[in-house]
């Protein structure tokens, strides 16, 4: 963690001037370390040496941002392509879909059950949670689609989508409740999961163009947004909420989340209109037809 203070008086008849930064490392069970040999007082610039147990991420939530981060120009343009496939192909192709939207889910279903309850600080575990989700992924497919169980994909994809609309109202607007943040982050999750996975099994045809239209544009924009930046994740937006940071967290989100839902909003009709009328899937349009799975 590098904090920086603002410049102070001229030291140098060269227009340099008097700065402070304290470069902060992490170290556990210690509040505040301060190496007093960093400091020169008559020097222009200072880097002040510092350690502090609040300098260490609070939440794995955080290792899995800066595995992101690192790996952006990967992740970035995978959930790009994902996206547009999901735009514009999700329901012309079900049993890609079916793969892909149950990977996802099992992804973030582990994700959230280990990054949201531990703090082990390892890259690698993040690696094989996702490498495992996705294996996971594959392996229910096939149970689905060999045993034709067209009900159990609809509640994976209800359950992903209401991942998505949680994400984008906390972003919008629950982020401005600040009593209890976990509190009503979690119970907005449930919510959204358990009435969306509800509602995708009771109306499948028009869910799965609307669920992987939605869906695939929010995974179009979280990767833009990875490589292009200004947009927290919703765990980045609970901390700074749940800490009190109220100037940090406007100071970083800004007005660039509005855009980004605007863009995954036009993106959600375009897909619905091209899954519709460009890419329909004659199965699900044809009401006469059976479906790709017989509901059991």
């Amino acid at each position: 963690m590098r904090l920086k203070f603002p410049e102070g008086q001229n030291c140098s008849q060269n227009g340099s001037k008097y700065s402070i930064i304290f470069d902060i490392e992490c170290k556990d069970n210690v509040d505040i370390e301060i190496d007093e040999d960093s400091f020169v007082p008559k020097q222009c610039q200072n880097i002040i040496k510092a350690k502090s147990k609040y300098a260490c991420s609070q939440s794995l939530y955080f290792d899995v941002t800066d595995i992101l981060d690192t790996q952006k120009f990967i992740f970035g343009p995978l959930l790009i392509i994902v996206g547009l496939y999901l735009i514009a192909l999700g329901s012309k192709f079900p049993y890609v879909t079916t793969f892909v939207i149950t990977a996802s889910a099992c992804v973030l279903l582990f994700l959230n059950l280990v990054f949201g309850f531990a703090h082990i600080g390892k890259d690698i575990l993040g690696y094989c949670l996702i490498g495992g989700g996705i294996i996971a992924g594959l392996v229910i497919s096939f149970i689905i689609i060999l045993k034709e169980k067209k009900n159990i994909f609809c509640y994976i994809m209800g359950g992903v989508l209401g991942f998505v609309i949680t994400g984008l109202c906390y972003n919008i607007l629950l982020k401005f409740i600040y009593s209890n943040a976990s509190v009503v982050y979690w119970l907005t999750m449930i919510v959204c999961v358990v009435g969306l996975s509800i509602f995708g099994n009771q109306l499948y045809e028009i869910f799965i163009t609307i669920g992987t239209a939605s869906t695939g544009a929010y995974a179009v924009v979280r990767g833009a947004a990875l490589m292009i930046g200004k947009f927290l994740s919703e765990s980045i937006v609970l901390e700074l909420v749940s800490n009190k940071e109220y100037n940090e967290l406007n100071a970083s989100d800004g007005y660039y989340i509005y855009l980004y839902v605007l863009v995954w909003a036009i993106l959600t009709c375009g897909g619905f209109f091209l899954q519709k009328y460009v890419f329909k899937n004659e199965d699900i349009a044809e009401k006469a037809k059976p479906d790709i799975y017989e509901k059991v």
